[in-house]
């Protein structure tokens, strides 16, 4: 996407955390974190420059990311299958705290919000997009949810 926009100094935000190792052990061992077509160094010779941040960032007025999601319900405390390298070398369940998701305010609408895989719950996700804006309407929700076996609780976020 960044060749084909064709300029220097595309913004590129993303938790710091995107670039870590993240792989599943279960059936086997196999790698499913960043693809190295998009590697740090990918994206800044492509015309992206990362900003890299744990925090909301604004990317216009009425547009933003949700920085670093909080869980904010109990029932999105599920084990996750995924796995990372801490920062002293061991392997640790990956909470995916770099899943970030975009938050639009429309005017007179409502909230639209963009997810990823919603990892960190799409209830947790929806919460910190209200309490970030203060819109409590949301028209939209975009993305994975996960939620095939999901219980009425996750589904309706009560």
């Amino acid at each position: 996407m960044l060749k084909a926009i064709g300029k220097r100094g595309v913004p590129v935000v993303a938790h710091p955390d995107i670039f870590r190792p993240n792989f599943v052990a279960e059936p086997y061992l196999r790698y499913v974190g960043v693809d190295v077509n998009d590697s740090r160094e990918r994206i800044v010779e492509s015309g992206g420059a990362l900003i890299l941040s744990k925090d909301p960032v604004q990317l216009m007025p009425g547009l933003l990311t949700s920085g670093e999601v909080r869980k904010r319900v109990d029932f999105e405390n599920v084990k996750s299958p995924f796995k990372t390298v801490s920062s002293d070398g061991r392997v640790v369940e990956d909470d995916m705290r770099d899943e970030i998701a975009v938050i639009a305010s429309v005017r007179n609408e409502g909230l639209v919000i963009i997810t990823s895989c919603s990892h960190p719950g799409i209830c947790s996700i929806v919460k910190q997009a209200i309490e970030l804006t203060g819109v409590k309407k949301v028209k939209a929700i975009i993305g994975g949810l996960h939620l095939v076996e999901g219980f009425p609780e996750a589904i309706t976020c009560n």
